[in-house]
Protein backbone atom coordinates (compact mmCIF):
# COMPACT_ATOMS: atom_id res chain seq x y z
CA UNK A 1 0.00 0.00 0.00
CA UNK A 2 1.31 3.43 -0.96
CA UNK A 3 1.13 5.29 2.36
CA UNK A 4 1.31 8.70 0.74
CA UNK A 5 -1.62 7.89 -1.54
CA UNK A 6 -3.62 6.43 1.34
CA UNK A 7 -2.90 9.49 3.45
CA UNK A 8 -4.11 11.81 0.70
CA UNK A 9 -7.35 9.85 0.33
CA UNK A 10 -7.95 9.93 4.08
CA UNK A 11 -7.20 13.66 4.27
CA UNK A 12 -9.58 14.38 1.38
CA UNK A 13 -12.34 12.31 2.96
CA UNK A 14 -11.97 14.03 6.34
CA UNK A 15 -12.07 17.48 4.75
CA UNK A 16 -15.12 16.57 2.68
CA UNK A 17 -17.07 15.23 5.64
CA UNK A 18 -16.12 18.17 7.86
CA UNK A 19 -17.04 20.71 5.15
CA UNK A 20 -20.44 19.10 4.55
CA UNK A 21 -21.07 18.97 8.29
CA UNK A 22 -20.17 22.66 8.68
CA UNK A 23 -22.63 23.60 5.93
CA UNK A 24 -25.46 21.47 7.30
CA UNK A 25 -28.49 23.72 7.67
CA UNK A 26 -32.10 23.49 8.77
CA UNK A 27 -33.21 26.00 6.15
CA UNK A 28 -32.63 27.19 2.60
CA UNK A 29 -29.39 29.12 2.30
CA UNK A 30 -30.69 30.40 -1.01
CA UNK A 31 -34.41 30.53 -1.86
CA UNK A 32 -33.70 29.17 -5.36
CA UNK A 33 -33.44 25.75 -3.71
CA UNK A 34 -36.93 26.33 -2.30
CA UNK A 35 -38.06 26.65 -5.90
CA UNK A 36 -36.70 23.15 -6.55
CA UNK A 37 -38.61 21.85 -3.54
CA UNK A 38 -41.83 23.55 -4.70
CA UNK A 39 -41.70 21.86 -8.10
CA UNK A 40 -40.79 18.53 -6.50
CA UNK A 41 -43.92 18.78 -4.35
CA UNK A 42 -45.95 19.48 -7.49
CA UNK A 43 -44.72 16.22 -8.97
CA UNK A 44 -45.67 14.31 -5.84
CA UNK A 45 -49.18 15.82 -6.03
CA UNK A 46 -49.56 14.66 -9.63
CA UNK A 47 -48.99 18.10 -11.14
CA UNK A 48 -46.29 19.06 -13.63
CA UNK A 49 -43.56 21.72 -13.33
CA UNK A 50 -43.64 24.16 -16.27
CA UNK A 51 -47.31 23.30 -16.76
CA UNK A 52 -48.64 23.95 -13.26
CA UNK A 53 -45.80 26.35 -12.44
CA UNK A 54 -44.41 29.22 -14.46
CA UNK A 55 -40.84 27.98 -14.47
CA UNK A 56 -37.88 28.27 -16.78
CA UNK A 57 -35.27 26.51 -14.66
CA UNK A 58 -34.02 23.13 -15.87
CA UNK A 59 -36.25 20.35 -14.49
CA UNK A 60 -33.71 17.67 -13.55
CA UNK A 61 -33.39 18.72 -9.92
CA UNK A 62 -37.19 18.77 -9.58
CA UNK A 63 -37.39 15.06 -10.33
CA UNK A 64 -34.41 14.23 -8.11
CA UNK A 65 -35.92 16.15 -5.18
CA UNK A 66 -39.26 14.44 -5.71
CA UNK A 67 -37.54 11.04 -5.53
CA UNK A 68 -35.86 12.07 -2.26
CA UNK A 69 -39.11 13.46 -0.85
CA UNK A 70 -40.95 10.28 -1.81
CA UNK A 71 -38.76 8.45 0.71
CA UNK A 72 -38.40 11.24 3.26
CA UNK A 73 -39.65 14.82 2.90
CA UNK A 74 -36.88 16.49 4.85
CA UNK A 75 -34.01 18.89 4.25
CA UNK A 76 -31.85 16.40 6.14
CA UNK A 77 -32.60 13.83 3.46
CA UNK A 78 -31.76 16.35 0.74
CA UNK A 79 -28.40 17.17 2.28
CA UNK A 80 -27.46 13.54 2.84
CA UNK A 81 -28.41 12.76 -0.75
CA UNK A 82 -26.41 15.77 -1.95
CA UNK A 83 -23.29 14.64 -0.08
CA UNK A 84 -23.54 11.26 -1.80
CA UNK A 85 -24.47 12.80 -5.17
CA UNK A 86 -21.32 14.93 -5.30
CA UNK A 87 -19.21 11.79 -5.00
CA UNK A 88 -20.43 10.80 -8.46
CA UNK A 89 -18.22 13.60 -9.77
CA UNK A 90 -15.28 12.12 -7.87
CA UNK A 91 -15.92 8.81 -9.64
CA UNK A 92 -15.75 10.59 -13.01
CA UNK A 93 -12.42 12.34 -12.44
CA UNK A 94 -11.04 9.17 -10.83
CA UNK A 95 -11.95 7.21 -13.96
CA UNK A 96 -10.10 9.78 -16.06
CA UNK A 97 -6.94 9.50 -13.98
CA UNK A 98 -7.00 5.70 -14.01
CA UNK A 99 -7.19 5.86 -17.82
CA UNK A 100 -4.69 8.69 -18.28
CA UNK A 101 -2.17 7.77 -15.59
CA UNK A 102 -2.40 3.99 -15.05
CA UNK A 103 -0.11 2.68 -12.34
CA UNK A 104 0.27 6.06 -10.61
CA UNK A 105 -1.60 5.77 -7.30
CA UNK A 106 -0.21 9.07 -6.00
CA UNK A 107 -1.47 11.03 -9.00
CA UNK A 108 -4.85 9.37 -8.56
CA UNK A 109 -4.89 10.18 -4.84
CA UNK A 110 -3.82 13.79 -5.46
CA UNK A 111 -6.68 14.33 -7.90
CA UNK A 112 -9.17 12.65 -5.58
CA UNK A 113 -8.05 14.67 -2.56
CA UNK A 114 -8.16 17.89 -4.60
CA UNK A 115 -11.75 17.15 -5.65
CA UNK A 116 -12.86 16.34 -2.12
CA UNK A 117 -11.15 19.44 -0.73
CA UNK A 118 -13.25 21.71 -2.95
CA UNK A 119 -16.46 19.79 -3.64
CA UNK A 120 -17.61 19.81 -0.02
CA UNK A 121 -17.69 23.59 0.09
CA UNK A 122 -20.72 24.15 -2.13
CA UNK A 123 -24.40 24.26 -1.28
CA UNK A 124 -27.20 22.31 -2.95
CA UNK A 125 -28.35 24.62 -5.69
CA UNK A 126 -28.92 23.92 -9.40
CA UNK A 127 -25.23 24.23 -10.32
CA UNK A 128 -24.11 21.75 -7.69
CA UNK A 129 -26.64 19.09 -8.72
CA UNK A 130 -25.48 19.50 -12.31
CA UNK A 131 -21.75 19.29 -11.55
CA UNK A 132 -21.26 15.48 -11.24
CA UNK A 133 -23.14 14.87 -14.49
CA UNK A 134 -21.09 17.63 -16.11
CA UNK A 135 -17.95 15.84 -14.92
CA UNK A 136 -19.10 12.55 -16.44
CA UNK A 137 -20.07 14.27 -19.68
CA UNK A 138 -16.67 15.91 -20.14
CA UNK A 139 -14.64 12.87 -19.13
CA UNK A 140 -16.58 10.51 -21.39
CA UNK A 141 -16.40 12.93 -24.32
CA UNK A 142 -12.61 12.90 -24.03
CA UNK A 143 -12.45 9.15 -23.45
CA UNK A 144 -14.68 8.41 -26.43
CA UNK A 145 -12.11 10.22 -28.58
CA UNK A 146 -9.11 8.48 -27.01
CA UNK A 147 -10.39 4.90 -26.70
CA UNK A 148 -13.58 4.74 -28.74
CA UNK A 149 -16.36 2.31 -27.88
CA UNK A 150 -20.06 2.61 -28.60
CA UNK A 151 -20.81 2.42 -24.87
CA UNK A 152 -18.43 5.27 -24.10
CA UNK A 153 -19.69 7.64 -26.80
CA UNK A 154 -23.35 6.96 -26.01
CA UNK A 155 -22.57 7.34 -22.31
CA UNK A 156 -20.99 10.73 -23.01
CA UNK A 157 -24.18 11.88 -24.73
CA UNK A 158 -26.36 10.56 -21.90
CA UNK A 159 -24.28 12.30 -19.22
CA UNK A 160 -24.13 15.59 -21.16
CA UNK A 161 -27.86 15.47 -21.86
CA UNK A 162 -28.71 14.80 -18.22
CA UNK A 163 -26.37 17.60 -17.11
CA UNK A 164 -28.23 20.00 -19.42
CA UNK A 165 -31.53 18.86 -17.91
CA UNK A 166 -30.16 19.82 -14.49
CA UNK A 167 -28.80 23.22 -15.50
CA UNK A 168 -28.61 24.87 -18.88
CA UNK A 169 -25.01 26.04 -18.40
CA UNK A 170 -24.01 22.44 -19.14
CA UNK A 171 -24.66 23.31 -22.79
CA UNK A 172 -20.98 24.32 -22.85
CA UNK A 173 -20.17 20.62 -23.18
CA UNK A 174 -21.31 21.01 -26.80
CA UNK A 175 -18.50 23.38 -27.87
CA UNK A 176 -16.09 21.25 -25.83
CA UNK A 177 -17.14 18.19 -27.84
CA UNK A 178 -16.82 20.01 -31.17
CA UNK A 179 -13.39 21.49 -30.44
CA UNK A 180 -12.10 18.26 -28.89
CA UNK A 181 -13.28 16.27 -31.93
CA UNK A 182 -11.54 18.69 -34.33
CA UNK A 183 -8.29 18.51 -32.33
CA UNK A 184 -8.52 14.74 -32.02
CA UNK A 185 -9.06 14.49 -35.78
CA UNK A 186 -5.92 16.53 -36.32
CA UNK A 187 -3.95 14.32 -33.93
CA UNK A 188 -5.35 11.15 -35.53
CA UNK A 189 -7.01 9.88 -32.39
CA UNK A 190 -9.01 6.75 -33.03
CA UNK A 191 -12.32 8.17 -31.83
CA UNK A 192 -12.41 11.22 -34.09
CA UNK A 193 -14.99 9.66 -36.40
CA UNK A 194 -18.59 10.19 -37.40
CA UNK A 195 -19.53 7.13 -35.39
CA UNK A 196 -18.49 8.89 -32.18
CA UNK A 197 -20.61 11.93 -33.01
CA UNK A 198 -23.55 9.65 -33.74
CA UNK A 199 -23.08 8.03 -30.33
CA UNK A 200 -23.07 11.43 -28.63
CA UNK A 201 -26.30 12.49 -30.35
CA UNK A 202 -27.96 9.15 -29.64
CA UNK A 203 -26.97 9.36 -25.97
CA UNK A 204 -28.34 12.89 -25.64
CA UNK A 205 -31.60 11.67 -27.15
CA UNK A 206 -31.75 8.79 -24.69
CA UNK A 207 -31.23 11.25 -21.80
CA UNK A 208 -34.17 13.36 -22.95
CA UNK A 209 -36.48 10.45 -23.79
CA UNK A 210 -37.85 9.60 -20.29
CA UNK A 211 -38.93 13.14 -19.44
CA UNK A 212 -40.29 13.65 -22.98
CA UNK A 213 -42.41 10.50 -22.64
CA UNK A 214 -43.49 11.56 -19.12
CA UNK A 215 -44.81 14.90 -20.37
CA UNK A 216 -45.92 13.70 -23.79
CA UNK A 217 -48.14 10.99 -22.32
CA UNK A 218 -50.03 13.76 -20.49
CA UNK A 219 -50.28 15.93 -23.59
CA UNK A 220 -47.83 18.57 -22.34
CA UNK A 221 -44.76 18.12 -24.51
CA UNK A 222 -44.92 21.73 -25.77
CA UNK A 223 -44.69 23.32 -22.29
CA UNK A 224 -41.78 21.00 -21.51
CA UNK A 225 -39.89 22.11 -24.61
CA UNK A 226 -40.69 25.73 -23.84
CA UNK A 227 -39.39 25.24 -20.29
CA UNK A 228 -36.20 23.45 -21.32
CA UNK A 229 -35.55 25.83 -24.23
CA UNK A 230 -37.15 29.08 -23.02
CA UNK A 231 -36.00 31.36 -25.83
CA UNK A 232 -38.29 34.26 -24.97
CA UNK A 233 -37.44 34.02 -21.27
CA UNK A 234 -33.73 33.73 -22.09
CA UNK A 235 -33.87 36.88 -24.22
CA UNK A 236 -35.65 38.77 -21.43
CA UNK A 237 -33.21 37.36 -18.87
CA UNK A 238 -30.17 38.49 -20.87
CA UNK A 239 -31.76 41.83 -21.79
CA UNK A 240 -32.54 42.64 -18.18
CA UNK A 241 -28.92 41.95 -17.30
CA UNK A 242 -27.70 44.96 -19.28
CA UNK A 243 -27.82 47.10 -16.14
CA UNK A 244 -25.68 44.67 -14.17
CA UNK A 245 -22.88 44.08 -16.65
CA UNK A 246 -19.48 45.70 -16.36
CA UNK A 247 -18.79 48.21 -19.14
CA UNK A 248 -15.17 47.10 -19.19
CA UNK A 249 -14.74 43.48 -20.26
CA UNK A 250 -11.13 43.50 -19.07
CA UNK A 251 -12.32 44.42 -15.58
CA UNK A 252 -14.96 41.68 -15.72
CA UNK A 253 -12.35 39.11 -16.80
CA UNK A 254 -10.07 40.15 -13.94
CA UNK A 255 -12.94 39.88 -11.47
CA UNK A 256 -13.83 36.40 -12.70
CA UNK A 257 -10.21 35.22 -12.48
CA UNK A 258 -9.91 36.63 -8.96
CA UNK A 259 -13.15 34.85 -8.01
CA UNK A 260 -11.79 31.60 -9.41
CA UNK A 261 -8.50 31.92 -7.53
CA UNK A 262 -10.32 32.69 -4.28
CA UNK A 263 -12.69 29.76 -4.72
CA UNK A 264 -10.11 27.17 -5.80
CA UNK A 265 -6.67 28.35 -4.60
CA UNK A 266 -5.13 24.87 -4.72
CA UNK A 267 -6.56 23.93 -8.10
CA UNK A 268 -5.76 27.27 -9.71
CA UNK A 269 -2.16 27.05 -8.52
CA UNK A 270 -1.93 23.51 -9.90
CA UNK A 271 -3.44 24.62 -13.20
CA UNK A 272 -0.89 27.42 -13.59
CA UNK A 273 2.04 25.16 -12.76
CA UNK A 274 0.80 22.47 -15.14
CA UNK A 275 0.52 24.74 -18.15
CA UNK A 276 3.71 26.64 -17.33
CA UNK A 277 5.46 23.30 -17.08
CA UNK A 278 4.27 22.08 -20.48
CA UNK A 279 5.30 25.31 -22.17
CA UNK A 280 8.41 26.35 -20.31
CA UNK A 281 9.84 23.79 -17.92
CA UNK A 282 9.01 20.19 -18.87
CA UNK A 283 10.55 18.72 -15.70
CA UNK A 284 7.63 20.19 -13.73
CA UNK A 285 5.10 17.92 -15.42
CA UNK A 286 5.03 14.29 -16.40
CA UNK A 287 4.50 13.61 -20.07
CA UNK A 288 2.97 10.18 -20.62
CA UNK A 289 1.80 9.37 -24.17
CA UNK A 290 -0.91 11.79 -25.23
CA UNK A 291 -0.55 14.02 -22.16
CA UNK A 292 -0.03 17.22 -24.12
CA UNK A 293 -3.14 16.61 -26.18
CA UNK A 294 -5.12 15.79 -23.07
CA UNK A 295 -3.91 18.91 -21.31
CA UNK A 296 -5.00 21.07 -24.24
CA UNK A 297 -8.48 19.59 -24.25
CA UNK A 298 -8.69 20.04 -20.47
CA UNK A 299 -7.71 23.69 -21.04
CA UNK A 300 -10.55 24.02 -23.56
CA UNK A 301 -12.90 22.50 -20.98
CA UNK A 302 -11.80 25.06 -18.38
CA UNK A 303 -12.42 27.90 -20.85
CA UNK A 304 -15.87 26.52 -21.73
CA UNK A 305 -16.70 26.33 -18.02
CA UNK A 306 -15.50 29.89 -17.57
CA UNK A 307 -17.73 31.07 -20.41
CA UNK A 308 -20.69 29.20 -18.90
CA UNK A 309 -20.73 31.69 -16.04
CA UNK A 310 -21.46 34.41 -18.59
CA UNK A 311 -24.61 32.76 -19.94
CA UNK A 312 -27.63 34.80 -18.98
CA UNK A 313 -25.80 38.09 -18.97
CA UNK A 314 -22.57 37.55 -17.08
CA UNK A 315 -23.82 36.92 -13.57
CA UNK A 316 -20.87 34.73 -12.48
CA UNK A 317 -22.48 33.96 -9.15
CA UNK A 318 -20.23 32.21 -6.65
CA UNK A 319 -22.17 28.95 -6.82
CA UNK A 320 -21.71 28.85 -10.61
CA UNK A 321 -18.00 28.26 -10.09
CA UNK A 322 -18.51 24.62 -9.13
CA UNK A 323 -18.71 24.03 -12.89
CA UNK A 324 -14.94 24.63 -13.04
CA UNK A 325 -14.24 21.88 -10.54
CA UNK A 326 -13.96 18.75 -12.77
CA UNK A 327 -11.53 20.15 -15.37
CA UNK A 328 -9.50 22.01 -12.75
CA UNK A 329 -9.03 18.77 -10.82
CA UNK A 330 -7.72 17.03 -13.91
CA UNK A 331 -4.88 19.57 -14.16
CA UNK A 332 -3.42 18.06 -11.00
CA UNK A 333 -2.91 14.75 -12.81
CA UNK A 334 -0.02 16.08 -14.87
CA UNK A 335 2.12 17.52 -12.05
CA UNK A 336 5.49 15.82 -11.56
CA UNK A 337 5.88 16.01 -7.80
CA UNK A 338 8.77 13.54 -7.62
CA UNK A 339 10.63 15.23 -10.48
CA UNK A 340 10.42 18.69 -8.99
CA UNK A 341 10.86 17.89 -5.32
CA UNK A 342 13.24 14.94 -5.53
CA UNK A 343 17.01 14.91 -6.04
CA UNK A 344 16.69 14.87 -9.82
CA UNK A 345 14.52 17.92 -9.76
CA UNK A 346 13.52 20.59 -12.18
CA UNK A 347 15.55 23.24 -10.36
CA UNK A 348 14.82 25.82 -7.73
CA UNK A 349 12.05 27.46 -9.78
CA UNK A 350 10.22 24.16 -10.10
CA UNK A 351 10.42 23.58 -6.35
CA UNK A 352 9.26 27.14 -5.71
CA UNK A 353 6.24 26.79 -7.98
CA UNK A 354 5.18 23.47 -6.54
CA UNK A 355 5.73 24.91 -3.08
CA UNK A 356 3.18 27.57 -4.05
CA UNK A 357 0.69 24.81 -4.90
CA UNK A 358 1.24 23.24 -1.46
CA UNK A 359 0.84 26.63 0.21
CA UNK A 360 -2.43 27.24 -1.65
CA UNK A 361 -3.67 23.84 -0.51
CA UNK A 362 -2.69 24.58 3.09
CA UNK A 363 -4.50 27.93 2.91
CA UNK A 364 -7.66 26.22 1.71
CA UNK A 365 -7.42 23.63 4.46
CA UNK A 366 -7.11 26.37 7.07
CA UNK A 367 -10.17 28.12 5.63
CA UNK A 368 -12.24 24.95 5.90
CA UNK A 369 -11.05 24.33 9.46
CA UNK A 370 -11.94 27.92 10.40
CA UNK A 371 -15.45 27.54 9.00
CA UNK A 372 -14.76 29.95 6.11
CA UNK A 373 -14.78 27.33 3.39
CA UNK A 374 -18.32 28.00 2.18
CA UNK A 375 -18.02 28.84 -1.52
CA UNK A 376 -21.68 29.58 -1.95
CA UNK A 377 -21.86 33.16 -0.80
CA UNK A 378 -25.64 33.15 -0.54
CA UNK A 379 -28.05 34.46 2.04
CA UNK A 380 -27.29 32.81 5.36
CA UNK A 381 -30.18 31.30 7.24
CA UNK A 382 -31.32 33.52 10.09
CA UNK A 383 -33.08 32.11 13.11
CA UNK A 384 -35.75 33.50 15.37
CA UNK A 385 -35.54 33.41 19.15
CA UNK A 386 -37.15 29.94 19.22
CA UNK A 387 -34.49 28.50 16.90
CA UNK A 388 -36.68 28.27 13.80
CA UNK A 389 -36.15 30.19 10.58
CA UNK A 390 -38.76 32.78 9.66
CA UNK A 391 -40.13 30.75 6.70
CA UNK A 392 -40.34 27.66 8.91
CA UNK A 393 -42.29 29.56 11.57
CA UNK A 394 -44.63 31.05 8.96
CA UNK A 395 -45.11 27.63 7.37
CA UNK A 396 -46.11 26.08 10.68
CA UNK A 397 -48.44 29.02 11.40
CA UNK A 398 -50.20 28.60 8.03
CA UNK A 399 -50.31 24.79 8.09
CA UNK A 400 -52.14 24.87 11.42
CA UNK A 401 -54.81 27.21 10.01
CA UNK A 402 -55.44 25.76 6.54
CA UNK A 403 -56.54 22.56 4.86
CA UNK A 404 -54.35 20.61 2.48
CA UNK A 405 -56.25 21.88 -0.56
CA UNK A 406 -56.03 25.54 0.50
CA UNK A 407 -53.60 27.77 -1.39
CA UNK A 408 -51.26 30.54 -0.36
CA UNK A 409 -49.15 33.10 -2.19
CA UNK A 410 -45.87 34.64 -1.21
CA UNK A 411 -44.27 37.85 -2.44
CA UNK A 412 -40.53 38.37 -2.30
CA UNK A 413 -37.43 36.22 -2.69
CA UNK A 414 -36.86 35.21 0.92
CA UNK A 415 -40.49 34.08 1.29
CA UNK A 416 -40.26 31.26 -1.27
CA UNK A 417 -39.35 28.62 1.38
CA UNK A 418 -42.74 29.18 3.04
CA UNK A 419 -44.34 26.91 0.42
CA UNK A 420 -42.15 24.03 1.56
CA UNK A 421 -42.68 24.54 5.27
CA UNK A 422 -46.44 25.06 4.94
CA UNK A 423 -46.73 22.22 2.40
CA UNK A 424 -49.16 24.35 0.39
CA UNK A 425 -49.10 25.42 -3.24
CA UNK A 426 -49.84 28.69 -5.01
CA UNK A 427 -53.28 29.38 -6.51
CA UNK A 428 -51.89 29.80 -10.02
CA UNK A 429 -48.81 28.84 -12.01
CA UNK A 430 -47.09 31.89 -10.51
CA UNK A 431 -45.53 30.85 -7.23
CA UNK A 432 -42.80 33.48 -7.35
CA UNK A 433 -43.11 37.05 -8.55
CA UNK A 434 -39.48 37.56 -9.56
CA UNK A 435 -39.14 37.18 -13.31
CA UNK A 436 -42.84 36.44 -13.72
CA UNK A 437 -44.60 39.52 -12.41
CA UNK A 438 -41.44 41.66 -12.48
CA UNK A 439 -38.32 42.04 -14.54
CA UNK A 440 -35.49 39.68 -13.73
CA UNK A 441 -32.96 40.74 -11.14
CA UNK A 442 -29.83 42.30 -12.62
CA UNK A 443 -27.32 41.82 -9.82
CA UNK A 444 -24.13 39.87 -10.57
CA UNK A 445 -21.39 38.43 -8.39
CA UNK A 446 -19.65 41.80 -8.64
CA UNK A 447 -22.52 44.32 -8.68
CA UNK A 448 -25.83 44.93 -6.97
CA UNK A 449 -27.62 45.65 -10.23
CA UNK A 450 -30.67 47.78 -10.84
CA UNK A 451 -34.35 47.70 -9.92
CA UNK A 452 -36.84 44.95 -10.78
CA UNK A 453 -40.07 46.80 -11.62
CA UNK A 454 -43.52 45.27 -11.97
CA UNK A 455 -44.39 44.02 -15.47
CA UNK A 456 -48.11 43.67 -16.24
CA UNK A 457 -49.23 40.92 -18.57
CA UNK A 458 -51.07 37.58 -18.79
CA UNK A 459 -49.44 36.23 -15.63
CA UNK A 460 -50.44 39.23 -13.52
CA UNK A 461 -53.98 38.90 -14.89
CA UNK A 462 -53.94 35.23 -13.88
CA UNK A 463 -52.92 36.14 -10.34
CA UNK A 464 -55.56 38.86 -10.10
CA UNK A 465 -58.24 36.42 -11.29
CA UNK A 466 -57.20 33.89 -8.62
CA UNK A 467 -57.60 36.48 -5.86
CA UNK A 468 -61.05 37.41 -7.17
CA UNK A 469 -62.13 33.82 -7.82
CA UNK A 470 -64.25 31.46 -5.73
CA UNK A 471 -61.25 30.07 -3.79
CA UNK A 472 -58.69 32.84 -3.30
CA UNK A 473 -55.46 32.19 -1.34
CA UNK A 474 -56.01 31.72 2.36
CA UNK A 475 -52.80 33.59 3.20
CA UNK A 476 -50.48 36.09 1.56
CA UNK A 477 -46.90 36.29 2.85
CA UNK A 478 -44.93 39.46 2.14
CA UNK A 479 -41.14 39.76 2.16
CA UNK A 480 -39.28 43.05 1.75
CA UNK A 481 -36.52 41.37 -0.27
CA UNK A 482 -37.38 43.30 -3.45
CA UNK A 483 -36.17 46.47 -1.75
CA UNK A 484 -33.57 44.95 0.57
CA UNK A 485 -31.90 42.60 -1.92
CA UNK A 486 -32.53 43.86 -5.45
CA UNK A 487 -31.90 47.58 -5.16
CA UNK A 488 -35.50 48.71 -5.68
CA UNK A 489 -36.50 52.14 -4.46
CA UNK A 490 -40.05 50.88 -4.06
CA UNK A 491 -41.54 47.42 -3.98
CA UNK A 492 -43.01 46.32 -7.33
CA UNK A 493 -46.16 45.27 -5.44
CA UNK A 494 -46.90 48.99 -5.10
CA UNK A 495 -47.27 49.11 -8.90
CA UNK A 496 -49.49 46.02 -9.05
CA UNK A 497 -52.55 48.15 -8.34
CA UNK A 498 -55.15 45.41 -8.74
CA UNK A 499 -53.47 43.04 -6.29
CA UNK A 500 -52.62 45.79 -3.81
CA UNK A 501 -56.29 46.84 -3.82
CA UNK A 502 -57.51 43.27 -3.25
CA UNK A 503 -55.04 42.74 -0.41
CA UNK A 504 -56.16 45.92 1.28
CA UNK A 505 -59.82 45.00 0.88
CA UNK A 506 -59.85 41.28 1.73
CA UNK A 507 -56.81 40.55 3.92
CA UNK A 508 -55.61 41.57 7.35
CA UNK A 509 -52.23 41.38 9.05
CA UNK A 510 -52.17 38.51 11.54
CA UNK A 511 -48.50 37.86 12.30
CA UNK A 512 -44.90 38.84 11.64
CA UNK A 513 -41.94 36.48 11.78
CA UNK A 514 -38.56 38.06 11.13
CA UNK A 515 -38.69 39.78 7.75
CA UNK A 516 -41.95 38.06 6.76
CA UNK A 517 -45.39 39.61 7.17
CA UNK A 518 -48.41 37.27 7.15
CA UNK A 519 -51.77 38.43 5.82
CA UNK A 520 -54.88 36.25 6.21
CA UNK A 521 -58.01 36.47 4.11
CA UNK A 522 -60.97 37.70 6.13
CA UNK A 523 -64.12 35.57 6.10
CA UNK A 524 -67.08 36.70 4.03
Amino acid sequence: VDRVAAGLWILGALVYVSARASLFTDGFDNPDAAGIAYNADLLLRGALPMVDSSEFKAPGAFFLFSAIFWFWRSLVAVQLAFAAWMLLGLAAVDLAIRRWRPGHPRARAMVGAAYLLSAGQFDWNYSSWMSPLYAWGGVLIIESLRAPTARCSVGAGVAAGLAFLFKKQAVMLAPLAVIAWILARRWRWLGATGRTITGWVLGAGLAAAPIAVFYGARGHLAPLLEGILPFSKAVAYATDMTDGLSDNLAVLAAQVMAQLAQTFPLLCAAMCVTFIGFVWRPAMVEDPPGARGLSRIVAVWIICSWLAGGLGGGRFYGHYSIQYLPPLCLCVAFLNWEGCLGRKDGGHIGRLLLGAVLAAGAYQLVEVAAGKGDRYGGVKVRHLHDGRTAPEAVGAFIAARTRVDDTIMVWGWTAWPVYYWADRRAPTRVYKALGNLTRFNTNTAFSRGGPTPFVPGPLSEEVEAAFEGPRPPAFFVFSSSFTSTFANDRDPLDSFDALARLLQRDYRLVAKFGDLTVLQRMPG
